[in-house]
């Protein structure tokens, strides 16, 4: 998707749509912030966000602009995790009754909350594309970030032993190095994707292959930083996966 395809998507969207796509662009920005619910949770922008993502759901839901539910063969398995999360955090919340164990229960059930959403504002192919292309976008920024620490120095990073591997882990602005490594992942995934599209299509978008090859670049630029040997297995099999396609 071009990016003037794209400005086209955002603009024909509904606001039931349009509020969830903003999310994704600026919440690189957001978790700058990871530290300032130290200094108080009501400032927060991560807690902000949080508690409003929920929110922001059920309206969109219950708001009559949305048809029924996409159908997904996933859907039911995905559902059974986020039915564990729910029974797992009620226990919690009642053997620890504290308003911590709160904020980790609304953490940990919006990725399933997330993907019922989804269900109801994925309606075509050419929506998929847009949220996969704003996902790209929004990394822009931590890629300018990275290519900083990378050629400059690290801004506020850790410092490994040697049996870690030994030097410096670069973290950004953000409390440790999974922000990168989420961005890593989830640009190999969807670049990885728009160039299978492009090989099995009859009608190639240009320059498909040079733009995996910049993304798989700044991927490994990213893995050789951050020095996480998780995100490099799942980045490997990614690839494999890739590979085993592509032939």
């Amino acid at each position: 998707m071009t990016f003037k395809d794209w400005k086209e998507w955002y603009r024909s969207l509904p606001w039931t749509m349009k509020w969830f796509v903003i999310l994704i662009l600026i919440r690189p920005l957001v978790d700058n912030f990871y530290k300032l619910k130290e200094v108080s949770p009501l400032i927060s922008p991560l807690n902000i966000v949080g508690i409003l993502t929920p929110v922001m759901i059920l309206a969109s839901i219950n708001s009559g602009k949305v048809s029924g539910r996409t159908r997904s063969g996933i859907a039911n398995v995905f559902f059974i995790f986020g039915f564990l999360i729910v029974f797992d955090w009620i226990l919690l919340v009642l053997v620890f009754p504290k308003i911590e164990t709160v904020g980790y229960f609304i953490k940990s059930f919006t990725p399933p909350f997330l993907f019922l959403y989804l269900l109801y504002a994925i309606k075509s192919r050419r929506d998929l594309y847009g949220i996969m292309t704003s996902f790209l976008y929004s990394g822009i920024y931590l890629l300018f970030l990275l290519l900083y620490e990378t050629f400059f120095g690290s801004i506020s990073g850790e410092h490994l032993t040697e049996g870690r591997g030994g030097g410096e882990r670069l973290m950004g602005f953000y409390n440790d190095m999974m922000n990168y490594a989420i961005y890593i992942v989830g640009a190999l995934l969807i670049g990885g994707y728009f160039f299978l599209r492009n090989v099995y299509s009859r009608k190639k978008s240009k320059y498909y292959v040079l733009r995996f090859a910049i993304i798989l670049i700044c991927c490994l630029v990213g893995l050789f930083g951050i020095k996480h040997v998780s995100t490099w297995a799942v980045c490997l099999a990614i690839f494999s996966l890739l590979s085993l396609y592509n032939l």
